[in-house]
Parts: C-alpha cells; sequence; structure tokens
C-alpha cells in the first residue's frame, strides 16, 4: 500500500518539528534549526492496522515553503503556528490559503495546529480565532497524539469514501460504454443477418515501526528521490 504522505509547514520556532517528533517518536526537541526539510518515515497503527506514514518537515527559512511540486506530493497538510505569536498565526492562515490555490481541483485535507499552549500566559491569538483546529503542546504533550491520529483518520476515511465514488463512476462509464457498444454491434449484427446481438455487462500511534528521517534533495513526486536515510529508533 502506498504511504500516506503529510507535509509539515509552518513560521520560524512554531514548533512544527517538536509537534512532528513528538508525534512519531513521543519525545520532545526543545531546540531545533535545519537549513533544510525533512523527511520522516513511519508505521502508524490504526484501527488494527499499520499504516505507512511520510512526514515531511519543512525549513520555514525557505521563501516558498510549499511550492507545485511539493503540493502535488502531499495527500494531507499539517500547518502550524505559535499561540505566541500574531505574525505566525497570520503566516499560517496564508500558507492555508496558498495551498488551497495550488490544490483548487484536488481533494485537501488541512489540519491547523496551534502550539505551545503551555505557555497560555503569553498568548496573543486567542482561541476563538481559529477554525477547526487543535490546541496542542509539544513540549508537556497535550493533545499533539489526539490531533494527529484524528486527522489522519478522517483523512483515510475521505480517501476511502473518494475511492470508493471514483469507482462507481468508472464502472457507470464501463457500462455505458458497453451498452453502446453492444447496440452497435447488435445492430450491425443484425442488418448482416448475424443469429445474435451482443450481451453487455456493467463491469474504490505513532504506533509500533521504525522511525527514518531524511535529508531531504529532491522531492518533485518522485518516490525515488535522492535522500539521505538515517534510522532514530522505534516509536
Amino acid at each position: 500500500m502506498t504511504a500516506l504522505r503529510i507535509i509539515v509547514l509552518g513560521g520560524h520556532m512554531v514548533g512544527k518539528s517538536a509537534a512532528t517528533v513528538r508525534f512519531l517518536t513521543k519525545r520532545f526537541i526543545g531546540e531545533y534549526s535545519s537549513d533544510t526539510d525533512f523527511l520522516y518515515r513511519s508505521s502508524i497503527k490504526e484501527e488494527g492496522q499499520l499504516i505507512d506514514v511520510e512526514v515531511l518537515d519543512t525549513c520555514a527559512k525557505h521563501i516558498h515553503p510549499v511550492d507545485e511540486a511539493k503540493a502535488s506530493w502531499a495527500d494531507a497538510f499539517v500547518v502550524v503556528h505559535s499561540i505566541l505569536s500574531r505574525e505566525s498565526f497570520i503566516l499560517a492562515k496564508d500558507l492555508i490559503q496558498a495551498i488551497r490555490n495550488l490544490r483548487s481541483s484536488a481533494f485537501t485535507p488541512v489540519l491547523l495546529l496551534a502550539n505551545m499552549t503551555d505557555l497560555d500566559h503569553r498568548r496573543q491569538v486567542m482561541t476563538a480565532e481559529g477554525r477547526e483546529y487543535f490546541e496542542v503542546s509539544a513540549a508537556e504533550d497535550v493533545c499533539v497524539a489526539l490531533a494527529f491520529r484524528t486527522f489522519l483518520h478522517e483523512v483515510r476515511l475521505a480517501q476511502q469514501q473518494l475511492r470508493s465514488s471514483s469507482l462507481k463512476r468508472r464502472r457507470s462509464s464501463l457500462a455505458t460504454v458497453s451498452r453502446r457498444l453492444g447496440a452497435m454491434f447488435g445492430k450491425k449484427d443484425s442488418a448482416n443477418g448475424g443469429a445474435g446481438a451482443s450481451n453487455s455487462n456493467g463491469i474504490c500511534s505513532g504506533g509500533g515501526g521504525p522511525v527514518a528521517f531524511h535529508s531531504l534533495t529532491d522531492i518533485n513526486g518522485n518516490r525515488k528521490s535522492s535522500l539521505d536515510s538515517k534510522d532514530v529508533g522505534k516509536t
């Protein structure tokens, strides 16, 4: 089965990497700085099944953290902002709009995470200002796993429904084409004195596996892109 691909986006120092690592490994990294994107691979237990997940943690220093290549690679997006920074909240809204612009004709699930609730006394972004989001604390492990797991579950359900709907449409289309061909050749057979007409039938936890992280050099929708893999243990 193809891995579920997620891109994590957000401004500088909002805790994107801390939230990602907390979910995948249950560990907390207090300080993290990188000049490149990192791709994490893991297996998540979902309803008794292990689901392969790839999480791309993007570098906030990039001028354009999400582009067409990344947008087409991803199945879902997690956008993180800090409740301590109104600027990061505005950037998060801009990122969500950019995602929607890039994926205007495609199913695009987006999760908004409001991080750093452990520092609520320094809050600049009020709870009522967000919609359909989770307030979390990567530092104190508050709601991080719940947010990611709930999101992954909903994404998988939506994908299954889309596949089912697409399969029904394909079957309906095949049945229509088959009937037309049957009618066409049936008439031809009758005109030629044939014995019979054509008969047509119309035929969608962080759990258990190792987590690897990679320095991403080229994504471009290619699963075999050049990656330096490194095992970081089990979740």
